[in-house]
């Protein structure tokens, strides 16, 4: 249900930008239009309603196609998904449990509880509060999908200084991680 509610907002979000930004382009076009007055930037401006709504219409078009592509897709309803290069993935689900799907990891989704991540590698500590296993951080390479084990903090802090790798001092919930990503321009220009 949640999943519903949230994609009719999403389509209600991109029908309100496109017509916001359908009015920003028919201003532009009146501009350039009065600095031409002959031209077919002029010409096309004079018909306001066919031109926003025809470039509103197309932005949203463009706005939805995004949302659906690995960049643009952040979860629905009660999941939210933060996109990583090589077409990686982090998820949470309840707004309380992150995890990564697609690893060779013997329990199925590696769940997280905090993480810091590269251009090509994601670390973090592993939440075993529902397995009893006894490695406790990770080292995720984004390009190969091969993922490194490490027994406690010190093990990993070394292997971290040794190949230049966020230490867990800068470890972050998914939270934090989500809102850094999704916020600013991705919030304002696009859902």
């Amino acid at each position: 249900m949640e999943a519903l509610v949230h994609g009719i907002f999403t389509l209600i979000k991109l029908t309100v930008l496109g017509s916001i930004y359908a009015s920003l382009t028919l201003l532009i076009f009146r501009m350039i239009g009065l600095l031409k007055p002959g031209g077919w930037v002029n010409r096309v401006s004079k018909k306001k309603i066919k031109l926003w709504f025809f470039s509103g219409a197309i932005i949203s078009i463009g706005l939805f196609v995004f949302a659906t592509t690995h960049w643009g897709a952040h979860g629905l309803g009660d999941s939210a998904r933060i996109p990583l290069n090589h077409g990686k993935s982090i998820h949470e689900i309840n707004g309380s449990q992150s995890y990564i799907t697609g690893i060779d990891y013997k329990y199925g989704d590696l769940w997280i509880e905090s993480f810091a991540k590269t251009s090509d590698i994601v670390v973090g500590k592993i939440d075993t509060r529902a397995i009893s296993n006894t490695k406790t951080f990770f080292a995720w390479n984004l390009m190969t999908n091969e993922v490194e084990y490490f027994d406690n903090k010190n093990e990993y802090e070394k292997y971290a200084k040794s190949k230049a790798l966020p230490l867990t001092n800068s470890f972050m919930e998914f939270g934090q991680h989500y809102s850094d990503y999704w916020s600013g321009w991705r919030f304002w220009t696009l859902l």
